[in-house]
Protein backbone atom coordinates (compact mmCIF):
# COMPACT_ATOMS: atom_id res chain seq x y z
CA UNK A 1 0.00 0.00 0.00
CA UNK A 2 1.45 3.51 -1.10
CA UNK A 3 -0.22 6.56 0.47
CA UNK A 4 -0.32 9.98 -0.93
CA UNK A 5 -1.08 13.07 0.24
CA UNK A 6 -4.64 12.34 -0.06
CA UNK A 7 -5.24 9.23 -1.61
CA UNK A 8 -3.80 5.67 -1.20
CA UNK A 9 -2.59 3.26 -3.94
CA UNK A 10 -3.49 -0.49 -2.76
CA UNK A 11 -2.52 -3.46 -5.16
CA UNK A 12 -4.88 -3.82 -7.53
CA UNK A 13 -7.12 -7.48 -6.31
CA UNK A 14 -9.78 -9.14 -8.42
CA UNK A 15 -12.42 -7.30 -5.92
CA UNK A 16 -11.62 -4.10 -7.32
CA UNK A 17 -13.72 -5.39 -10.23
CA UNK A 18 -16.49 -4.65 -8.12
CA UNK A 19 -16.29 -1.11 -7.77
CA UNK A 20 -13.95 -0.08 -10.98
CA UNK A 21 -16.28 -2.22 -13.86
CA UNK A 22 -19.44 1.16 -13.29
CA UNK A 23 -16.61 3.26 -13.29
CA UNK A 24 -14.97 1.79 -16.75
CA UNK A 25 -18.26 1.42 -18.42
CA UNK A 26 -18.06 5.72 -18.59
CA UNK A 27 -17.99 5.97 -22.05
CA UNK A 28 -16.58 9.12 -21.67
CA UNK A 29 -13.27 7.39 -20.43
CA UNK A 30 -12.65 6.01 -23.72
CA UNK A 31 -13.46 9.16 -25.98
CA UNK A 32 -9.31 8.83 -27.22
CA UNK A 33 -9.25 5.05 -26.81
CA UNK A 34 -11.40 1.54 -28.18
CA UNK A 35 -13.60 0.43 -25.29
CA UNK A 36 -12.10 -2.11 -23.02
CA UNK A 37 -11.89 -5.73 -23.77
CA UNK A 38 -14.00 -6.94 -19.97
CA UNK A 39 -17.75 -6.76 -20.98
CA UNK A 40 -18.75 -7.91 -18.08
CA UNK A 41 -17.93 -7.73 -14.36
CA UNK A 42 -16.96 -11.47 -14.54
CA UNK A 43 -14.60 -10.80 -17.32
CA UNK A 44 -13.21 -7.74 -15.60
CA UNK A 45 -12.91 -9.50 -12.10
CA UNK A 46 -11.27 -12.63 -14.26
CA UNK A 47 -8.36 -10.36 -15.88
CA UNK A 48 -7.89 -8.67 -12.16
CA UNK A 49 -7.03 -12.03 -10.40
CA UNK A 50 -4.63 -12.45 -13.64
CA UNK A 51 -2.98 -9.19 -12.83
CA UNK A 52 -2.49 -10.82 -8.96
CA UNK A 53 0.90 -12.18 -10.12
CA UNK A 54 2.28 -8.71 -10.89
CA UNK A 55 5.11 -10.17 -12.75
CA UNK A 56 4.67 -11.49 -17.15
CA UNK A 57 5.36 -14.97 -17.09
CA UNK A 58 8.91 -14.58 -18.67
CA UNK A 59 9.84 -12.77 -15.76
CA UNK A 60 10.59 -9.81 -18.18
CA UNK A 61 8.26 -7.45 -16.69
CA UNK A 62 6.58 -5.85 -13.35
CA UNK A 63 2.67 -5.32 -13.65
CA UNK A 64 2.31 -3.20 -11.05
CA UNK A 65 -1.39 -1.70 -10.38
CA UNK A 66 -3.07 -0.03 -7.59
CA UNK A 67 -6.40 1.09 -6.51
CA UNK A 68 -6.43 4.41 -6.23
CA UNK A 69 -8.43 5.24 -3.01
CA UNK A 70 -9.34 8.88 -1.72
CA UNK A 71 -8.25 9.62 1.91
CA UNK A 72 -11.43 11.45 2.80
CA UNK A 73 -14.78 9.52 1.61
CA UNK A 74 -12.98 6.12 1.60
CA UNK A 75 -14.18 6.14 -1.98
CA UNK A 76 -12.59 4.28 -5.05
CA UNK A 77 -11.13 6.88 -7.92
CA UNK A 78 -9.84 4.78 -10.09
CA UNK A 79 -6.31 3.24 -10.90
CA UNK A 80 -2.74 3.71 -11.86
CA UNK A 81 -0.37 1.07 -13.74
CA UNK A 82 3.30 0.73 -14.36
CA UNK A 83 4.86 -2.30 -16.53
CA UNK A 84 8.47 -2.55 -15.15
CA UNK A 85 11.11 -3.63 -17.65
CA UNK A 86 13.45 -5.95 -15.57
CA UNK A 87 16.53 -4.84 -18.62
CA UNK A 88 15.31 -1.32 -19.32
CA UNK A 89 14.98 -0.13 -15.80
CA UNK A 90 12.03 2.02 -17.46
CA UNK A 91 8.64 2.77 -16.31
CA UNK A 92 6.28 2.99 -19.20
CA UNK A 93 2.67 4.64 -16.93
CA UNK A 94 -0.72 5.27 -17.29
CA UNK A 95 -4.09 6.34 -15.21
CA UNK A 96 -7.59 6.33 -15.00
CA UNK A 97 -9.88 8.21 -12.72
CA UNK A 98 -13.63 8.33 -12.89
CA UNK A 99 -15.00 11.58 -14.06
CA UNK A 100 -17.17 12.54 -10.40
CA UNK A 101 -13.81 13.18 -9.11
CA UNK A 102 -11.73 14.95 -12.08
CA UNK A 103 -10.92 18.48 -11.62
CA UNK A 104 -9.68 17.57 -7.33
CA UNK A 105 -6.46 17.15 -8.06
CA UNK A 106 -6.47 13.59 -7.00
CA UNK A 107 -5.31 12.22 -10.02
CA UNK A 108 -2.00 14.45 -9.79
CA UNK A 109 -1.58 12.90 -6.08
CA UNK A 110 -1.97 9.53 -7.55
CA UNK A 111 0.51 9.47 -10.34
CA UNK A 112 2.75 11.58 -8.21
CA UNK A 113 2.71 8.67 -5.19
CA UNK A 114 3.84 5.65 -7.70
CA UNK A 115 6.32 8.09 -9.65
CA UNK A 116 8.06 8.84 -6.02
CA UNK A 117 7.61 5.09 -4.95
CA UNK A 118 9.11 3.65 -8.26
CA UNK A 119 11.72 6.46 -8.19
CA UNK A 120 12.69 4.90 -5.16
CA UNK A 121 12.73 1.43 -5.87
CA UNK A 122 15.29 1.92 -8.38
CA UNK A 123 13.45 2.89 -11.97
CA UNK A 124 15.63 5.02 -13.64
CA UNK A 125 13.03 6.93 -16.61
CA UNK A 126 9.42 7.03 -16.97
CA UNK A 127 7.19 7.14 -20.36
CA UNK A 128 3.60 7.29 -21.63
CA UNK A 129 2.03 7.72 -24.63
CA UNK A 130 -1.33 9.93 -25.17
CA UNK A 131 -3.30 10.67 -27.77
CA UNK A 132 -2.99 14.93 -27.96
CA UNK A 133 -6.49 15.61 -28.23
CA UNK A 134 -6.44 14.18 -24.39
CA UNK A 135 -5.71 17.85 -22.81
CA UNK A 136 -6.41 16.40 -19.27
CA UNK A 137 -4.25 13.85 -19.76
CA UNK A 138 -1.46 15.90 -21.51
CA UNK A 139 -1.71 18.64 -18.92
CA UNK A 140 -0.85 15.94 -16.26
CA UNK A 141 1.84 14.34 -18.24
CA UNK A 142 3.39 18.10 -18.05
CA UNK A 143 2.68 18.78 -14.75
CA UNK A 144 5.73 16.68 -13.92
CA UNK A 145 7.98 17.68 -16.67
CA UNK A 146 7.79 14.90 -19.54
CA UNK A 147 8.43 15.48 -21.97
CA UNK A 148 7.53 14.77 -25.96
CA UNK A 149 10.07 12.84 -27.52
CA UNK A 150 7.77 11.37 -30.58
CA UNK A 151 4.72 13.34 -32.07
CA UNK A 152 4.81 12.06 -35.55
CA UNK A 153 1.61 10.37 -34.81
CA UNK A 154 -0.67 12.85 -33.04
CA UNK A 155 -3.12 10.19 -31.74
CA UNK A 156 0.25 8.21 -29.97
CA UNK A 157 2.42 11.24 -28.65
CA UNK A 158 5.17 9.58 -26.51
CA UNK A 159 6.20 11.20 -23.75
CA UNK A 160 9.33 10.89 -21.66
CA UNK A 161 10.82 11.81 -18.38
CA UNK A 162 14.13 10.55 -16.38
CA UNK A 163 13.16 9.58 -12.54
CA UNK A 164 15.80 12.45 -11.84
CA UNK A 165 14.24 14.85 -13.41
CA UNK A 166 11.04 13.98 -11.30
CA UNK A 167 9.09 17.16 -9.96
CA UNK A 168 7.68 17.53 -6.41
CA UNK A 169 4.07 18.01 -6.92
CA UNK A 170 3.17 21.04 -4.02
CA UNK A 171 -0.56 20.79 -2.54
CA UNK A 172 -1.51 24.02 -3.98
CA UNK A 173 -1.57 21.64 -7.63
CA UNK A 174 -4.99 20.60 -8.89
CA UNK A 175 -5.86 19.30 -11.70
CA UNK A 176 -8.59 17.96 -14.14
CA UNK A 177 -6.80 15.00 -15.54
CA UNK A 178 -9.66 12.09 -15.71
CA UNK A 179 -9.47 10.62 -19.36
CA UNK A 180 -6.95 7.72 -19.27
CA UNK A 181 -4.02 8.22 -21.29
CA UNK A 182 -3.29 6.50 -24.58
CA UNK A 183 -0.85 4.22 -22.95
CA UNK A 184 -4.02 2.30 -21.15
CA UNK A 185 -5.58 2.19 -25.28
CA UNK A 186 -2.78 -0.35 -25.85
CA UNK A 187 -3.74 -1.95 -22.41
CA UNK A 188 -7.28 -2.60 -22.98
CA UNK A 189 -7.76 -3.34 -26.64
CA UNK A 190 -4.30 -5.23 -27.88
CA UNK A 191 -3.86 -8.38 -28.90
CA UNK A 192 -4.19 -11.19 -25.89
CA UNK A 193 -0.37 -11.97 -24.48
CA UNK A 194 1.91 -11.61 -21.85
CA UNK A 195 3.07 -7.90 -22.45
CA UNK A 196 1.12 -4.96 -20.46
CA UNK A 197 1.20 -3.00 -23.21
CA UNK A 198 -0.65 -5.24 -25.06
CA UNK A 199 -2.91 -6.39 -22.98
CA UNK A 200 -5.33 -5.54 -20.22
CA UNK A 201 -4.33 -9.22 -18.72
CA UNK A 202 -1.16 -7.93 -18.68
CA UNK A 203 -2.10 -4.49 -17.07
CA UNK A 204 -4.79 -1.67 -17.06
CA UNK A 205 -2.71 1.28 -17.09
CA UNK A 206 1.09 1.50 -18.28
CA UNK A 207 5.02 1.51 -17.10
CA UNK A 208 8.45 -0.41 -16.55
CA UNK A 209 11.50 -0.87 -15.12
CA UNK A 210 13.98 -3.02 -12.94
CA UNK A 211 17.20 -4.93 -13.29
CA UNK A 212 18.66 -7.56 -12.38
CA UNK A 213 20.79 -5.94 -9.82
CA UNK A 214 17.60 -4.76 -8.41
CA UNK A 215 15.87 -8.12 -7.65
CA UNK A 216 15.82 -7.45 -4.06
CA UNK A 217 14.68 -3.79 -4.13
CA UNK A 218 11.71 -4.88 -6.61
CA UNK A 219 10.40 -6.83 -4.22
CA UNK A 220 9.70 -3.70 -2.14
CA UNK A 221 7.67 -2.70 -5.44
CA UNK A 222 5.85 -5.84 -6.13
CA UNK A 223 4.29 -5.21 -1.95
Amino acid sequence: MLRGERVVLHPLLAKHADVLFPILSDAELWRYAPWPQSKSLEQLRARFARLESRRSSDDREYWLNWAVEENASGNTLGFVQATVDDALREANVAYVMSRAFWGRGLATDAVHTMLVHLKNTGVRAFSATVDSRNSRSVRLLERFAFGAIDAQDAQNVRYHLAASALLTIREELRDDAGAISDVQRAAFAGDAGDSLGRDLESGLVVASVVAEADRKVAGSIVR
